[in-house]
């Protein structure tokens, strides 16, 4: 094994921790393997698999663990370009004018590609950024169409029950493709989302391989009840505490 590969939200990528410090680069550390850190503040359940099969198309899984941290199910992203931007609830109604949108384009939150790893080609993602800033206009008139759409489908009632059930479908699919190509892997789950209602919710939580799902509540579950308090994000000392579960796992498979 010679790699670790890591996508998730804020929640893997450290939110405003250095690198050093968060779960990802500790666990790689116990686990002597190059790390290839492709979480990002506040992606999508979609976003996060669509990256993930197409970076992992130029990682042999012989050489390559997998951990995927879990998101929240009312987030989206849009396509723009080589770039994938995300969108949380806030968002969709909150960014209305083509001049606050470059706030979204970063590496470190709210952009990343589907069709690069951004451990090997760090340039290149900054100059998606300055591409994207560059044809803001454009950008934003795509972003618009996205978030009114979105605005749109919140009017149906069983909109939650539907993105409950897609949410699921995206964790199973992911869970098969990294099964199907032989990689060894762990889908962290951060929240109770796959606690999610509905009936068709239901019968998709029954597909789930729990034998590769970890739950890990910072906010109540030891050993993080017995830690200093959580604010919003998992912290250094959560971090050190997360690479420890994960790395106590893996060795003993």
């Amino acid at each position: 094994m010679k790699n670790l590969y890591i996508n998730g939200c804020s929640f893997s990528a450290g939110n405003n921790l250095p690198i050093e410090e968060t779960w990802g680069y500790k666990l790689a550390d116990k686990l002597n393997l190059k790390l290839y850190a492709e979480a990002t503040n506040s992606q999508s359940m979609k976003g996060i698999c669509f990256s993930s099969t197409l970076h992992l198309l130029d990682l042999d899984p012989k050489d390559t663990l997998v951990v995927i941290g879990t998101t929240w199910h009312d987030r989206r992203h849009i396509l723009i370009d080589d770039s994938i931007i995300s969108l949380t609830p806030s968002d969709i109604g909150g960014i209305t004018e083509p001049i606050k949108l470059p706030q979204k384009y970063s590496i470190s939150r709210k952009l990343t590609s589907p069709y690069y790893n951004t451990t090997d080609n760090p340039e290149k993602i900054e100059r998606l950024s300055g591409q994207l800033n560059k044809n803001n206009a454009a950008h934003f008139k795509a972003y618009n169409q996205k978030r009114l759409s979105i605005i749109e489908s919140l009017k149906d009632s069983k909109y939650d029950l539907h993105r409950s059930s897609e949410y699921l479908y995206d964790i199973i699919n992911l869970q098969n493709y990294l099964k199907v190509n032989n990689y060894r892997y762990e889908i962290v789950f951060f929240q109770k989302n796959h606690n999610l209602e509905g009936e068709i919710a239901d019968k998709l939580r029954d597909k789930l391989d729990y034998t590769h799902i970890s739950n890990i509540d910072v906010k109540s579950d030891y050993p993080f009840n017995k830690t200093p308090l959580f604010e919003s994000h998992p912290s250094s000392v959560h971090c050190t505490q997360i690479a420890e579960i994960l790395y106590n796992k893996f060795n003993n498979e």
